[in-house]
């Protein structure tokens, strides 16, 4: 599928731009995405300041919690890989949908002739016809509601890793502060 991921990925940009609520919902993921690197940059110790705000960084800096240990952030991958999953699955509802129109696309057979009012013929482009059209209809309704779906799952999911990783942390500092009264 390597060579198809970049015309898929641009069909999916399209798909956005033509449902509107598609769009948001794939808004939303994003802006939920840069929340959740922001906190893991905190997390990590380094606080990350939002310089558009023009908000002073000891404002930004005070939001956030701080902590003892320092995380490397580079270790952290999982935002990176959540973001390529759902790219992933985007595409793969597009990559479905062409499964489906590849093998009912009906097309002239190479090298035969055809009458001019062959009815075998019109009958079969027809039937091809409203068979694909009819799956990309059902598709392009369906498109908001599997981008919502998307939207929504990964969404919890940077939420239960950022969850994790506070755990950690925290299970970190406890375990670093017993060490001192000992």
């Amino acid at each position: 599928m390597e060579p198809y991921r970049d015309r898929v990925d641009k069909i999916v940009q399209l798909l956005l731009q033509y449902d509107r609520k598609a769009c948001k919902a794939d808004w939303n993921f994003h802006k939920a995405l840069e929340e959740r690197k922001e906190k893991i940059e905190n997390i990590c110790g380094q606080p990350f300041a939002v310089a558009a705000n023009n908000a002073s960084a000891e404002r930004i800096e005070s939001n956030y919690p701080k902590y003892h240990f320092k995380i490397d952030p580079k270790v952290i991958k999982i935002v990176s890989d959540i973001e390529a999953d759902y790219k992933k699955r985007q595409g793969n509802l597009v990559i479905s949908l062409a499964k489906f129109i590849k093998p009912e696309y009906y097309e002239r057979k190479k090298g035969k002739k055809y009458a001019s009012n062959d009815k075998n013929l019109k009958r079969s482009l027809t039937i091809s016809k409203n068979k694909i059209s009819e799956k990309l209809n059902g598709f392009l309704s369906s498109f908001f509601n599997e981008s919502k779906t998307l939207e929504r799952d990964f969404t919890h999911r940077l939420q239960e890793i950022e969850e994790e990783i506070e755990r950690e942390r925290e299970r970190k500092n406890k375990q670093g502060q017993g060490d001192y009264k000992d």
